[in-house]
């Protein structure tokens, strides 16, 4: 019964824009990072971190039995290129699995290009129970392409558990002063046919305020009709201090983040929800973050914000050098980032 609005398996338009919850946070920033205007992309090769995670262990009811892990390993260069998730049942209710709902199993690989750049991201999942449309496993695939310093294209590519396509979207996207303004959403139709269907979302365009910050993006149909409204508010320390998704930019029927920070610009808490009709709040969740040594160490998850515990991770970290690679603005809704997480752990 958990409120938290989160895609699990890439299988819907747009979800790549989906209203992603923190569960997706600490998997994805040691992939993405962005620039802090919201623009293409940025060379972090500058940046390195004194130690990066080597695996991360949950506890989906808080009984102190580990029911998941995820593990990462690295290239000679420092670059996350695998991962690795295997799921132990400890016979107890499971509260809350984080981003794993559903999921035995589930391998990624991540490939780069010579100058640091992701240019495909393959990930196989293993399900506990078989769901459709994918059944018993799905895989997506991820392919990203460049022109010149700008990132261009991505196909995003969703098979079955039969090996079959499932779908292949094709996102591509137009600049204006560096920043993305406007991202095209096109179905391959001879993969799966949808034609021209007013509830289908095929193009987002992105504002931003004064700063370069992004604060909106306007999700429409074919007809230019507003389907979706997804809001961006940030704080003095330019760190994204919340966000909602409605249909139509109201506080009625929307979900709703609000992040709060240490004094570092550590991300401490994630207080989330859903509001009804009268735009009170009608169900809510509170992630609180944990440090240790200067790095982010895990989270707790109280999932009716009543005050209780009711699943918990941990991260263990290995002491070598981790190197953030350039990765194109495609998440517009994830400003977090591992310097975020990781704020006194830079050399």
């Amino acid at each position: 019964g958990s409120c938290r609005l989160v895609t699990k398996d890439f299988g819907s338009l747009p979800s790549l824009f989906s209203f992603l919850s923190k569960d997706t946070v600490f998997f994805l920033t040691p992939i993405f990072e962005e620039s802090s205007t919201g623009g293409g992309g940025t060379d972090f090769s500058d940046d390195v971190y004194t130690r990066r995670p080597l695996k991360e262990e949950y506890d989906f009811d808080n009984n102190g039995q580990i029911e998941g892990t995820q593990t990462f390993s690295y290239d000679a260069a420092g670059r996350l290129v695998e991962s690795h998730y295997l799921y132990s049942d400890d016979a107890t209710e499971d509260k809350y699995q984080f981003r794993f709902e559903n999921v035995a199993e589930e391998s990624s690989e991540y490939t780069y290009d010579a100058t640091g750049r992701m240019i495909g991201w393959d990930s196989l999942s293993q399900k506990l129970e078989s769901s459709p449309p994918f059944g018993a496993s799905s895989r997506f695939t991820l392919e990203f392409e460049y022109d010149g310093d700008e990132f261009s294209k991505m196909t995003q590519t969703v098979y079955g558990d039969d090996g079959g396509m499932q779908s292949r979207t094709f996102f591509t996207y137009s600049y204006s002063g560096g920043r993305i303004v406007t991202t095209f959403i096109e179905n391959d139709e001879t993969v799966l046919s949808i034609g021209e269907s007013p509830a289908l979302i095929v193009r987002g365009d992105l504002s931003y305020n004064g700063n370069g910050d992004l604060v909106r993006i306007d999700f429409v149909n074919y007809q230019d009709t507003v389907l979706q409204v997804q809001k961006f508010e940030w704080n003095g320390m330019q760190s994204l201090s919340g966000q909602s998704i409605s249909n139509d930019g109201s506080d009625q029927h929307k979900g709703f983040h609000e992040y709060s920070y240490n004094a570092k610009g550590c991300m401490e808490s994630d207080l989330g929800g859903l509001t009804n009709g009268s735009g009170a709040v009608s169900s809510s969740y509170l992630s609180t973050y944990s440090y240790s040594g200067g790095a982010y160490s895990g989270s707790q998850e109280d999932e009716e914000n009543n005050g209780s515990v009711d699943a918990n991770s941990a991260v263990t970290y290995e002491n070598k050098n981790f190197v953030p690679p350039y990765f194109p603005h495609v998440f517009p809704d994830i400003r977090w980032n591992y310097r975020a997480l990781n704020c006194e752990n830079l050399l």
